[in-house]
């Protein structure tokens, strides 16, 4: 027999988002209902859920993860069954991941590469939140307070939450440090099967010389779109055989 949608909203979030979330979805399906829909920046889930529909995973690890809804690059595939490790330095961000995505860990850290602590600045805009001095300061990111926080490296945290060796997507979106955090990941170890990662510096005519780039293809992954400020990588099929 056939589940309704309201059915599988209601058995996935708690009773007060899931009637916000219905009445969204019939709302937008009235005034556009030929809309294909989407919840990331500027359509990134709908490339990942392509790249991604052939997994037998279903497990994202979500670095720098925001808001549980908004800009975010895997509350679709949370609809769609799949959980994972969400990991953010705003403490109130974590707090709402946990009351409206139940599913997924949902883990508080300033992931970074060093040890000790740095000054967090939580911006005001919330996707702009960032370690001090980790990235050139938009015009509206300096606004907001900062906080000391305490260096946690990503391998930790996959290693405390017995993040599976082989898994669907790996999200990196922290501002400043994402050439960093990606190669401070053991992926000899860790090997998602999908890697989408906001590039800096990327130009589509050079891209083979951008460091990311050429990280990534010396560990078995290939670019395989961009889009706005974002790289999508696929494992090679020869490597995860």
């Amino acid at each position: 027999m056939k589940i309704s949608r309201a059915t599988t909203l209601y058995r996935q979030f708690p009773p007060f988002f899931a009637t916000k979330i219905l009445v969204s979805e019939m709302i937008r399906k009235f005034l556009d209902p030929k809309r294909a829909g989407s919840y990331a920046q500027v359509g990134e889930d709908r490339i990942l859920f392509h790249l991604v529909s052939s997994s037998k995973s279903r497990f994202y690890v979500d670095v720098g993860c925001n808001h549980p809804i908004e800009k975010s690059n895997t509350y679709l595939l949370y609809q769609m069954g799949w959980r994972g490790l969400c990991i953010d330095a705003n403490p109130h961000l974590i707090g709402l991941f946990s009351r409206v995505r139940p599913r997924d860990i949902c883990h508080q850290a300033c992931v970074g590469t060093g040890s000790g602590t740095v000054e967090f600045l939580l911006a005001d805009e919330s996707a702009l939140s960032h370690v001090v001095g980790a990235r050139q300061v938009h015009s509206d990111s300096s606004r907001g307070r900062e906080i000391e926080l305490s260096v946690t490296s990503l391998s930790s945290l996959l290693t405390e939450h017995s993040v599976p060796n082989r898994f669907g997507l790996l999200s990196i979106d922290l501002e400043g440090l994402d050439e960093e955090i990606i190669r401070s990941i053991d992926l000899n170890r860790w090997r998602p099967e999908v890697i989408v990662i906001e590039l800096h510096g990327f130009e589509l005519l050079s891209c083979a010389s951008h460091p990311v780039v050429k990280h990534l293809l010396e560990f078995g992954y290939r670019l395989d779109s961009f889009s706005a400020n974002n790289a999508f990588f696929v494992e090679n099929q020869s490597r995860s055989n």
